[in-house]
Parts: structure tokens; C-alpha cells; sequence
């Protein structure tokens, strides 16, 4: 406890209660107004928060009202030192912040709300000019409120005094005939800097679909830390609803405070107080004295009742035995909840700690436990922190699929958890119980995560290739004149269905597939069945084409059965290849070949028939033992090769009379060559059969025409 004193000449040391400060600032205020102003105060949640409500008439700016409230209630302070109910707020800290709220009179909610603080070392400063013993040791305290409220971005400013703020209240929020207990939580939710995991606006995680079942999924709302020991204190909160409610009268000043000026009570009931100008106290020398001395006895106060200034050090023991505690709880693979409510226990430790000032003899002792604790504080933030990031992970990874982007996001939450954890020595006592088993729990899931990455790419260059795959069989569809390139067009839809058909369930890109595989399915089944006709077209042709080589082989032997055999099969075959195939066009020519090849085949067949019963009479022509002349059948024609010494002769009976030269041999050779020729005359005008004459060279002498019943020599 730090007493306010507010030392005076000729009179004793009293203290100024939170009843005397509102009456005192209303009285005061109701004057620079001009008009009725009431004041109520409360210690509630570390801070003293006084209720300015005016009149209906025309108020002053609030700026204004803020900066006349403000200057008087740090003359009050500075005075007569702090009330005696907010003497507990300085045990840790030699400041005291103050907000003010104005609101007017039947009014349902308050309009502006003005913040600003108020330190021991001002009067330090003041007198002395230099700086307290406070300030000589604020680095060794940690700050009870933040520079700053936290949501500053969305509040509208306006400077209004040394150290005050203000800020706009929303005319939406709805507040019972003042403020509650609700207003105040809001304020202090916009005056916190330090959103921990499972603070409002941070939810529990949900395990992804392919992800093991992890300690992180439940909610995490961790209790709300305080700097001021009785927080909850059931009678504060009971005279906190009772101020802002309207219960809360202000009551009498005791006998022995301070004389303060009196509200004309039927200005005030009348709405139209006397103008009267506030004017400041006038510094006098007693009134100096007075200053100097509370300045004085409160620094010297300050010192004294600093934690562990004197005796033993409870602090100490009950930073121990939360330190303890809290190890106990976290070495037993603590779920979340825990890590979060042992943190806080830690956080509590440290601050029983902070306070002991330098001149302790329990100072050293302090600070190494301290040191120890705030790391263990440090190592379960950064556990906190990485659950927040796990849980977020874990969060979005629900109801796959999803884009590559969005799991790459999932990964990096994945490995920004990992990295928190990385950070915790190995020589941390939680690393073992809980950190190790944490990070392997999240490397598995960051596994799973980049698998999940990796299916989706791999899904994306399937549909990627079988998008350029069809493209690719469609173009040579369209330009297709041969086998070759239907099968090309072939290969590339069935590449393409392939494609499509191995994306697995699960991804993104399987959603796709599916759209485009009727389509591609109804395309490869029309390019499979051209190109089973064109395989069928090139099988006929080339059957066709290997037939009539087999009849022109067969042809030169002479024989002619086996030669219209072939080209009967090779016709069937040209006949037999589908209309409309890149064969079609080829099929027509060959038909019309093979039908005039089969026809000289058969022709061809009937000669050699024909030749074969001829064959006994060219036998007795030709003669055995004196062969006068050879047969055979060539190409359809018979041909017959004269000896030498008959072949001229025979030349010259087929000349004409006119222009035949006389015979040069004896009447016997000329008598023989005559009668040979007539009786091949008489074979072929029998047989009907084309007859050619060669002489013993081979020279050509003349041909027998059937029709003609003649020989030509041409």
C-alpha cells in the first residue's frame, strides 16, 4: 500500500477519497460550465474511470470539457495525492492511468472517451527538476498499459491535452442509462496489445481429411491476464455496475477533508448557474510548502513500499511455487489448454517478480528466477504461436481439394509453425514433453501438405497434356490421307483419355477431367473406327497388289491357270476396300487394271488350250530325227523358230511374186521349206491360234492372223 498524503500548513496528513475527487472536479466544473455537471469515479480493471455527465443545455466541445476534467483532476493529485482506493495501483508502477467518459444528461451511452496518465515523478520533476527514484528504475518494470489502443486505425483522434487521447464512441452500441460492465470490457479489449491464442478472434482447429489426429484442434481460450491483483474482486465489480448504473451516489465529505467551494444548489436546479470564471489556486509560499512536502513523503513512501524492501520476500516463494506448479503441469504432454493456462501461471510468477525493486537484498535472487521464468514465458509463446499457425493450417486444409496456391499457403502456415518451434532450445525444459513430439507431428503434416501439392501439379500437367494431346489428334484428323496419319491421330486421343483417366479423386483438377472425357471418349471412339476401316483398306490393297504380282509371275511361265487365279483374287481384293478411306481412290484403278488383266488371262488360258491339242501336228512339222523348225507359246502367241537354210526360203514364199528374188538352194530343200509352211497354216486356221515365224536368229519373219487367214509381216 502506498498512502497519498497531502501534507498542509498548521493541519494533518489526510487522505483524498474517490467520493471527494468526483464531488470536488464536479463542483468545480459545474462552474467553468456555466451549467449542472455530475462526476462518479471507480477503480476498475487497473485504472481509475471517471463518468462526466453534463447537462441538456449546450455543452461545451469535448475537447474542452476533457481538457478542463483533466486539469483538475491532476491538480487534485498533485495536491492531495492519490485516493486512498487507488493506492493499491501503485504498488508495482508510479502511474496511474485515468479515463475519462463525457455523456449528457438522458442520454443512453457515453459520446467521447479521453485517456491520459498520471505519475508520481511529475511532482518529483516538478519541485526537484529532476527525476524521481520511479524513473530511475522504469526499466526495470514492465508497463501496465500499452502507449496505444490497439485499435487506433479505425478510431477517430483529437489531441486534447498533454497526454490524452480520444476517441469516437460508435452511436449503434447500446449501453443501460450508462456504462456497464460490457462497456468497460470493450474498452479494455481496444486497449490490449498482446492478442495471445485463445484470446477472442482465435478459434481451435479442425484436423484436415489426410491428416492424423493432432493436439491442436481444440479451442484455445486462454484467461485473461492482469496486472492488478484484485481484478475480479467481487466487491470492485459490484461498485463498478453500481457507478456506471446510476446507484452510486456520491456521499458526503468526511469532517476532516479538505474545504472545497460549494455548487449553488439552486443554480444547479434551475439549469442557470452564476457565471462565475474558474480561477486557479494562487501560488503561495505555504501553498509551495505543501507541494514540495507531499512531493517529498510521496517519493520517500514510494521507496519504502516497494515489494521486499525490508524482511523476508513472499514474492519469491509465490514466484516459486507457480514456477513449480506450471513445470509439473507441462511435463506431462500437456494438451493446448494447459500449455496456454501455464503460460499465463508463468506470466504471473514473472510479474511477482518484476516489481522487487534494486535495493532489495532479495534483488539478485529475484532476477535470476526471473530470467529463468521469462524464458519458459518466451519457449510457451513460441508453442502458442505455433499452435496458432498449425491451427490455421489445419483449418484450411479442410474440404479439399483446393488450388496449388491455396495448399502452398497451407504449407508455409505448416512450416511457420515448424519454425516457431525450432526456435526452443533443445536445453528447454518443455522440448522433450512437448516441443519434439510437436515438431514431428508437424513435419508429418507438412509431408502430407506437400504430397497433397505435389498431386495437384501432377494433376494439372495431366490435363495440361491431354488438352495439347487433343488439340494435336485433331488437327491431323482433319488433314489424315493415309493409315500412317490416323494411327498418329489415334495414339494422340488415346494419350489424351489416358491423361484425363489417371487423375486421382481429390484434386482440383479431377473435376475437370471429368467434364472432358465424354467428349474426348466420343472423339477417339470416331478416329478408332476410321482408323480400324483404314487398317482394313490397306490390308485389301495390299492383298490385292501381292495377287496380281503372283498372276504376272505365273503369266510368264505360261501359266495361265494358275496366272487368272491370282488375278481373280487380286480383283476381289481391289473390289473389297472401303469407300471413303485414303485407299478409295487407289482401289478404282486397280479394279480397272485387274479386270483387263483377268480378261487377258482368260484369253491367254484358251490359246494355250488350244495349243496344247495343237501340239502332236507342230511335232510332225517340225520333225525328229531332221528338225526343220521349233515351237513354242509365248505371251499368248505361238511361236515357231525355222532351221537355218529353210528360213529363207520360207521368207521368200511368203513374199510376194513380184518382189521375191529367185530361190537359192535345190528343188528339194525348196520343196520341204513350202510344205512345212503350208501345214502351220493349216494348224493355225485349226486352232485359230496366232502363229509367229523367226528365222535362226530370232529375227522376226512374219505372224499368222487367224482372222486374216494370212501372214503379215508387221
Amino acid at each position: 500500500m502506498n498512502p497519498s498524503v497531502n501534507p498542509s500548513v498548521g493541519s494533518s496528513v489526510s487522505a483524498l477519497t474517490l467520493t471527494q475527487l468526483a464531488q470536488r472536479t464536479a463542483d468545480q466544473l459545474s462552474r467553468q460550465l456555466e451549467q449542472p455537471a455530475t462526476v462518479r469515479c471507480v477503480i476498475n480493471r487497473g485504472k481509475l474511470m471517471v463518468l462526466v455527465e453534463y447537462g441538456d443545455g449546450q455543452p461545451a466541445r469535448s475537447a474542452e470539457i476533457f481538457e478542463q476534467t483533466e486539469m483538475l483532476i491532476r491538480q487534485q493529485l498533485t495536491e492531495s495525492g492519490l485516493p486512498d482506493e487507488a493506492s493499491d495501483l501503485m504498488a508495482d508502477s508510479d502511474e496511474l492511468v485515468i479515463q475519462l467518459y463525457l455523456k449528457q444528461a438522458g442520454a443512453g451511452q457515453p459520446k467521447d472517451m479521453h485517456r491520459f496518465s498520471w505519475q508520481l515523478s511529475e511532482g518529483f520533476e516538478a519541485v526537484f527538476g529532476e527525476k524521481s527514484l520511479a524513473d530511475a528504475e522504469a526499466n526495470t518494470f514492465e508497463p501496465a498499459f500499452p502507449d496505444t489502443l490497439a485499435n487506433d486505425a479505425d478510431a477517430s483522434w483529437e489531441d486534447i491535452g498533454d497526454t490524452g487521447t480520444n476517441i469516437a464512441f460508435d452511436p449503434d452500441d447500446s449501453l443501460n442509462g450508462g456504462f456497464t460492465d460490457e462497456t468497460i470490457a470493450y474498452s479494455e479489449a481496444e486497449e490490449d496489445t498482446e492478442v495471445m491464442p485463445g484470446a477472442p478472434g482465435y478459434y481451435g482447429a479442425r484436423e484436415p481429411d489426410d491428416i492424423p489426429d493432432s493436439a491442436y484442434g481444440d479451442a484455445l481460450h486462454p484467461p485473461a491476464e492482469s496486472e492488478a491483483p484484485e481484478l475480479t474482486s467481487s466487491e470492485l465489480e459490484a461498485e463498478a455496475d453500481a457507478l456506471w448504473g446510476g446507484a452510486l451516489e456520491a456521499e458526503p465529505a468526511s469532517d476532516d477533508a479538505p474545504e472545497v467551494a460549494a455548487v449553488d444548489q439552486a443554480d444547479v436546479a434551475s439549469g442557470t448557474p452564476n457565471r462565475r470564471q474558474f480561477e486557479l489556486p494562487v501560488a503561495s509560499r505555504s501553498l509551495a510548502i505543501g507541494v514540495l512536502a507531499t512531493v517529498v513523503v510521496g517519493g520517500l513512501g514510494y521507496f519504502i513500499t516497494r515489494p521486499c524492501t525490508f524482511g523476508r520476500c513472499d514474492r519469491i516463494a509465490k514466484a516459486q511455487a507457480l514456477g513449480e506448479a506450471a513445470r509439473l503441469e507441462l511435463s506431462n504432454n500437456p494438451p493446448p489448454q494447459t500449455v496456454l493456462d501455464m503460460r499465463s501461471q508463468l506470466k504471473t510468477a514473472v510479474n511477482q517478480l518484476r516489481p522487487i525493486p534494486p535495493w532489495s537484498a532479495h534483488r539478485d535472487e529475484a532476477q535470476a528466477l526471473l530470467a529463468i521464468y521469462q524464458s519458459e514465458v518466451d519457449d510457451l509463446d513460441s508453442v502458442i504461436a505455433a499452435q496458432q499457425e498449425a491451427t490455421q493450417a489445419a483449418e484450411a486444409s479442410q474440404s479439399p481439394p483446393h488450388p496449388i496456391e491455396h495448399w502452398q499457403s497451407v504449407a508455409d502456415e505448416w512450416r511457420a509453425a515448424i519454425a516457431q518451434l525450432e526456435t526452443i532450445s533443445t536445453d528447454s525444459t518443455i522440448h522433450d514433453e512437448i516441443v519434439a513430439p510437436k515438431l514431428t507431428e508437424y513435419r508429418n503434416n507438412l509431408k502430407t501438405i506437400e504430397g497433397r501439392i505435389a498431386a495437384e501439379q501432377a494433376a494439372d500437367n495431366s490435363v495440361n497434356q491431354a488438352l495439347q494431346s487433343a488439340l494435336l489428334a485433331t488437327k491431323l484428323a482433319e488433314k489424315a490421307t493415309s493409315l500412317e496419319a490416323w494411327e498418329t491421330a489415334l495414339r494422340s486421343w488415346e494419350n489424351a483419355v489416358r491423361q484425363l483417366r489417371q487423375i486421382p479423386q481429390g484434386t482440383l483438377a479431377y473435376g475437370e477431367a471429368q467434364k472432358l472425357l465424354p467428349k474426348y471418349d466420343t472423339e477417339l471412339g470416331k478416329v478408332r473406327t476410321r482408323t480400324r476401316q483404314e487398317r482394313v483398306a490397306n490390308q485389301f490393297y495390299n492383298e490385292a497388289v501381292r495377287y496380281a504380282s503372283e498372276a504376272r509371275r505365273y503369266e510368264t511361265d505360261n501359266q495361265w491357270t494358275l496366272a487368272l487365279l491370282n488375278w481373280r483374287d487380286a480383283l476381289t481384293q481391289a473390289k473389297g476396300i472401303p469407300q471413303g478411306t485414303a485407299r478409295s481412290s487407289e482401289a478404282q484403278t486397280l479394279v480397272k487394271t485387274y479386270e483387263s488383266s483377268l480378261a487377258d488371262a482368260q484369253e491367254n488360258l484358251r490359246l494355250a488350250m488350244r495349243f496344247q491339242k495343237a501340239s502332236n501336228s507342230f511335232n510332225s512339222v517340225c520333225g525328229s530325227a531332221l528338225q526343220y523348225c521349233t515351237y513354242s507359246m509365248k505371251n499368248g502367241n505361238v511361236r515357231v523358230n525355222i532351221a537355218s537354210g529353210y528360213d529363207n526360203l520360207v521368207e521368200l514364199s511368203i513374199t510376194p511374186p513380184t518382189q521375191r528374188p529367185a530361190p537359192n538352194a535345190n528343188q528339194q530343200m525348196v520343196y520341204q521349206a513350202n510344205n512345212m509352211l503350208e501345214r502351220i497354216t493349216n494348224i493355225g486356221k485349226q486352232t485359230q491360234l496366232p502363229i509367229e515365224l523367226y528365222d535362226n536368229q530370232g529375227g522376226f519373219i512374219a505372224r499368222y492372223k487367224p482372222d486374216l487367214d494370212g501372214y503379215v509381216k508387221r
